[in-house]
């Protein structure tokens, strides 16, 4: 028995904004605040996460996520370049050290900074710098980084020929890059190109998943938001047709069916199931979500209510 439709519009609404908004005016006001030690570095926040891409569902507390990119270095990623301009790039990894020791000094200056505006409520992830929820006030992260530059295969390495992300700072000394305003306008203008029906589909298949936690049917840790996120990016636009009833077991069937290799991340640059831990899916955990929204929907008028 398919989940009703009644289930599925409650599903595709829109969480509560409640101190959202707010909150990521005060981090911004404390972070862009003149005196901070880093005020001359051209930093500049965004919002990214289920928040800033709209998202973020019904019955949870979403948490605040800000990427705050200095700009007045750069790390490059010349490697796809071809050999002539590879070589004309001799130095790029001297300038690449040279920005990551920025980096360091800058997430330190940050997070310094920060736990003088929060104090206790302030520490270090693994990834960000998180700040605890107090009163009003969500809880956030605040992810310090640098402007990252994949250049394509026809640049020099010298021009503008490169897709813009941002890279930052793992607690164990690793760097990692990511794309996260090309993962947002895709997701804009995929939902604009399906009438409006993208982001909802992320929904429903973001309250499928935490009712599978909820329910001890799926660990929770299996199937990140930003992945959920990329699965629905990759169906393909045409097949947005029809009542959600239709749709999102359509979806389904056509996950199982397609190539995992051939699945890209929101950001329309990554592979999904690449080589890096830190920027891909376990294809085991892939496939125990997939598995387990399957049986969610057939199972659904077995004891569900």
């Amino acid at each position: 028995m398919a989940i009703p439709e009644s289930q599925l519009v409650t599903w595709m609404k829109l969480g509560a904004t409640d101190g959202l908004s707010s909150t990521y005016g005060m981090i911004q006001n404390a972070l862009q605040d003149p005196s901070a030690p880093f005020s001359r570095k051209r930093a500049s926040p965004f919002l990214q996460g289920s928040y800033g891409n709209q998202t973020y569902i019904r019955g949870v507390v979403s948490d605040v996520d800000i990427v705050y990119v200095m700009r007045s270095v750069a790390i490059k990623d010349i490697g796809r370049l071809g050999t002539d301009a590879y070589l004309l790039n001799i130095f790029n990894d001297t300038e690449n050290a040279a920005a990551q020791i920025e980096l360091q000094r800058f997430k330190a200056e940050v997070a310094t900074w920060l736990g003088r505006k929060y104090g206790s409520d302030v520490s270090l992830g693994s990834k960000a710098i998180k700040i605890e929820r107090n009163g009003d006030r969500r809880k956030t992260d605040v992810l310090p980084c640098v402007e990252f530059r994949r250049y394509r295969p026809d640049s020099n390495g010298k021009d503008a020929k490169y897709d813009p992300g941002v890279c930052f700072l793992k607690s164990d000394g690793s760097y990692i890059a990511n794309f996260p305003h090309h993962h947002q306008s895709n997701g804009q203008k995929k939902h604009q190109d399906t009438g409006d029906r993208f982001k909802p589909l992320v929904r429903i298949f973001k309250n499928m998943r935490n009712r599978l936690v909820d329910e001890g049917k799926l660990r929770d840790g299996v199937a990140p938001s930003y992945f959920i996120e990329g699965l629905i990016y990759n169906y393909p636009t045409p097949l947005f047709t029809g009542a959600f009833t239709d749709l999102a077991p359509a979806a389904m069937r056509w996950l199982w069916q397609a190539d995992p290799s051939r699945l890209m991340c929101a950001n329309g640059l990554d592979p999904m199931f690449g080589p890096n831990p830190d920027l891909s899916w376990k294809i085991g955990d892939y496939t125990a979500y997939l598995t387990a929204v399957s049986n969610l929907w057939n199972d659904w008028g077995r004891g569900q209510r």
